[in-house]
């Protein structure tokens, strides 16, 4: 348990920078040097800390929820360019140049979908069909 004494939010603040920038920048090796940091860091003049600020929660909420949006979007479109080219892929009787498109495109879906831990959203069968496109190497 790291101990922090009895400090004001500003002081706390500093000693916690303090302590990430020393993990962050530890070392890797006996070669590597460690630049001290202090106390002294300038802090902007201009930055008033307050425990509970709820403006500025809910803005960090607004940001967060964009962001995510952004993401779903991204994703969204991802699997639209999918469904496309599985249907076109489903019904050329030589669907040999689509093969490179599905199986980029499976890589990136299935990748997202494990990065976000969205797996309990889809059924087996399509994180089935995602897994063997993905498996599968470019023809060359």
């Amino acid at each position: 348990m790291l101990f922090i004494p009895k400090l004001e939010i500003k002081e706390k603040i500093q000693w916690l920078l303090l302590l990430s920038a020393l993990l962050i920048y530890a070392p890797v090796s006996a070669e590597h040097e460690l630049n001290p940091v202090t106390l002294d860091l300038p802090m902007p003049e201009d930055l008033e800390i307050r425990p509970h600020d709820e403006l500025q929660i809910v803005n960090d909420l607004v940001a967060i929820t964009e962001k995510n949006l952004a993401t779903q979007k991204e994703f969204q479109a991802l699997l639209k360019e999918y469904r496309l080219k599985q249907g076109h892929f489903m019904r050329l009787k030589d669907s040999t140049p689509l093969a490179p498109d599905m199986i980029r495109l499976s890589k990136a879906l299935l990748r997202k979908i494990h990065e976000h831990h969205l797996t309990g959203l889809f059924g087996d069968d399509f994180i089935h069909e995602l897994t063997l496109f993905s498996q599968l190497r470019k023809p060359s």
